[in-house]
């Protein structure tokens, strides 16, 4: 069972923390809706917060108190931010939740990084983030398990192979401290990684259907969706959001 760090001096809580780096309000709405569908049968509560914007609800620069309040964190992705390039998004972004990345590993707090949280996490874990054509993926392909990942309890229910839906220019392209790698793909070899209760996925597994995504396709230029080169074909995955749920049940039973 994963407890959180220093249980013994806090409340129990099943708030979830969920960092959700956005510009796109239409994109935000469903997102949120989608993930509340995810954990409907959970009891926990979801608090959504983005860092590209004002947020009433949190105390970006009192990290200590922040996590005091949350059982553990989703970390989403986003279309907005590149960590390999030097922009003032990115900047607005890293010095916010950089302090709080950086709590969550030190105190071994459970989280979970989905593509840019991946990411972030393994930047504040001092791994390389790279924007290299051969390692960019978009599409839907095979998560191939280690034997860590094969045990691990985020996958363990899944039916194999796993099939998830990836999107990313930005790549992890070396291995952050103390992580071991649970998965990997065709181009990326760090594609799930875990430390302690810190659980990271370069894919989408929120995302189990990609009707969406194929009428955005209908509508690029050709070989693009979202304005990322096709690398892979766009298919529904299979119910890869177990994956969320996994690590929330492991996290709060």
């Amino acid at each position: 069972m994963i407890l959180c760090a220093n249980m013994t001096l806090k409340a129990r809580t099943n708030n979830v923390l969920v960092i959700q780096p956005r510009l796109n309000f239409d994109v935000i709405a469903k997102e949120r809706a989608n993930l509340r569908k995810i954990v409907e049968r959970i009891d926990v509560k979801l608090t959504f917060v983005n860092p590209l914007q004002n947020n009433k609800e949190i105390q970006w620069n009192n990290p200590s108190d922040l996590l005091h309040k949350f059982g553990c964190s989703i970390w989403l992705g986003s279309g907005d931010i590149d960590l390999s390039q030097q922009t003032q998004v990115r900047e607005r972004y890293i010095n916010r939740v950089l302090p709080i990345v950086q709590k969550i590993l030190s105190e071994d707090e459970p989280a979970m990084g989905i593509c840019l949280g991946h990411q972030t996490f393994a930047f504040a874990g001092g791994a390389k983030i790279e924007k290299i054509s051969n390692r960019a993926e978009t599409g839907t392909t095979i998560l191939k398990l280690t034997p860590e990942g094969k045990s691990d309890v985020v996958f363990h229910s899944l039916p194999r192979p796993i099939s998830i839906v990836y999107s990313h220019k930005d790549s992890v392209t070396s291995l952050p401290f103390g992580f071991t790698i649970l998965g990997y793909t065709i181009r990326d070899p760090y594609s799930a990684l875990r430390r302690g209760k810190i659980i990271t996925i370069q894919g989408h597994p929120e995302i189990t259907n990609t009707t969406n995504l194929k009428k955005k396709m209908a509508l690029a230029p050709q070989h693009t969706l979202n304005g990322y080169e096709l690398t892979y074909p766009v298919v529904n995955p299979g119910q890869t959001d177990i994956i969320i749920r996994n690590f929330l049940n492991h996290v709060f039973n």
